[in-house]
């Protein structure tokens, strides 16, 4: 089914739910202690009907530009038709272990359906089993530098060998000395790191 589609029936689904409007729920059968405006009441029994009907809503005053998106894994899948036509200025992916395995749909999703120039992964564990897995990580931010899963491995798998003569390892350690020169643009430093 096509996403304008599913957007319709979504949108008649909760339509009509409108329609059979039931008096919104008293505070206190919620289990809300706080005294609520009339405005506040009605806000929250929307969300109540959205939720009881399986939509995701989210509930603002206006609909306005927007120059951040948090969403997560599931919903970036679920909704790639829509989210992968917005070109993308800078992308922050945390949990970015979950990118470790570039036969993923996850990981093939995005590199290949999204327009994000800059990546940040956020992990707390870049390397935990093996080098391929660091290539994926590396690749997916900086795909110009890090070829292929074979040459990275062939490359980095001997640490004690020579980089001359080797055009891939000469690209890392361009990148590895210019990398605190491009965050340093993006990441102030603190006051004991300036010193």
């Amino acid at each position: 089914m096509d996403y304008e589609r599913r957007l319709l029936l979504a949108a008649n689904l909760v339509l009509s739910s409108d329609r059979s409007y039931e008096p919104p729920p008293e505070p206190y059968e919620l289990g809300i202690t706080a005294v609520l405006k009339p405005h506040q009441i009605e806000g929250l029994s929307w969300l109540i009907r959205r939720y009881h009907l399986g939509v995701n809503v989210v509930l603002g005053d206006e609909e306005l530009p927007f120059d951040v998106l948090l969403t997560t894994y599931d919903i970036t899948l679920l909704d790639q038709d829509f989210l992968s036509q917005i070109p993308w200025g800078y992308a922050v992916i945390d949990e970015a272990q979950r990118l470790k395995n570039p036969s993923s749909v996850l990981y093939n999703v995005l590199e290949h359906n999204f327009v994000m120039p800059r990546r940040l992964l956020l992990t707390g564990t870049p390397i935990q089993n093996n080098l391929s897995e660091l290539w994926a990580l590396m690749h997916f931010c900086m795909p110009s530098i890090f070829g292929t899963s074979d040459q990275f491995i062939s490359t980095f798998k001997e640490a004690g060998s020579s980089s001359a003569g080797n055009p891939l390892r000469q690209k890392f350690h361009c990148a590895y000395i210019e990398l605190p020169c491009v965050l340093a643009r993006f990441v102030p430093l603190s006051h004991e790191s300036a010193r």
